[in-house]
């Protein structure tokens, strides 16, 4: 999560949380997951994209 204290310096109320909860600890899984995901986005968006070019050449090949 992005800091919610202006100054990056000064931790906000989240950073406190996180601290006292401990789960700080799994940021690091949780970026790796995060970029993983928008890799599977790209690649969703590519086989739809694939698809449209697809219905587009029948359609031109019919008119």
């Amino acid at each position: 999560m992005k800091q919610k204290s202006g100054d990056q310096e000064k931790p906000g109320l989240l950073e406190y949380l996180e601290d006292i909860i401990g789960s700080n600890q799994y940021q690091e899984q949780i970026d790796k997951m995060i970029e993983k995901r928008k890799g599977s986005h790209v690649k969703v968006v590519e086989m739809e994209i694939e698809k449209l070019n697809k219905q587009m050449q029948r359609q031109n090949y019919i008119n």
